[in-house]
């Protein structure tokens, strides 16, 4: 494992916050009531995207560099897959919260309707990556606080 790698997952799991974000937000400003769920799924990834940024910028590469063997070495490995997982959970709703921004022309239906469906019809996805985040978040802020200790 590139001791290197762990800071440079997290700051590019970190962008692909910013983007889900971005289409949340966009979701949020197109239609005039927003879903309590989509709140609660803006707080989770901007309190992951926190944590990211936190990890990118206090990882000290010379503490992984130390512990490459063992548990503490093992650890690491776990951090960056999980960070590697989160990565794939979050690319899949950036294609989901897509489907539900993409500007579609109905007839007879407005846009805000059409938005407001696709989201209802997602709902159960959205609702399972929001847990998904949540547990992503907490795991990595466990990994954090090792990190700042």
């Amino acid at each position: 494992m590139d001791p290197i790698s762990i800071a440079t997952t997290a700051a590019g799991v970190v962008g692909v916050c910013g983007k889900v974000l971005e289409y949340v937000y966009m979701y949020a400003k197109s239609c005039q009531d927003v879903d309590h769920s989509v709140d609660v799924l803006a707080i989770e990834v901007e309190q992951l995207k926190g944590v990211l940024s936190s990890i990118a910028t206090s990882f000290d590469p010379s503490l992984a560099l130390e512990s490459q063997t063992g548990y503490e070495g093992e650890h690491w490995r776990n951090v960056r897959r999980s960070m590697e997982d989160c990565n794939a959970t979050l690319r899949h709703l950036e294609g989901v919260l897509e489907h539900i921004n993409k500007e579609e022309h109905r007839k007879f239906i407005p846009r805000r309707s059409m938005k407001k469906y696709k989201l209802d019809m997602s709902q159960g996805e959205i609702d399972s990556t929001r847990r998904q985040i949540a547990a992503y978040r907490q795991t990595l802020q466990l990994s954090l606080q090792l990190i700042t200790v």
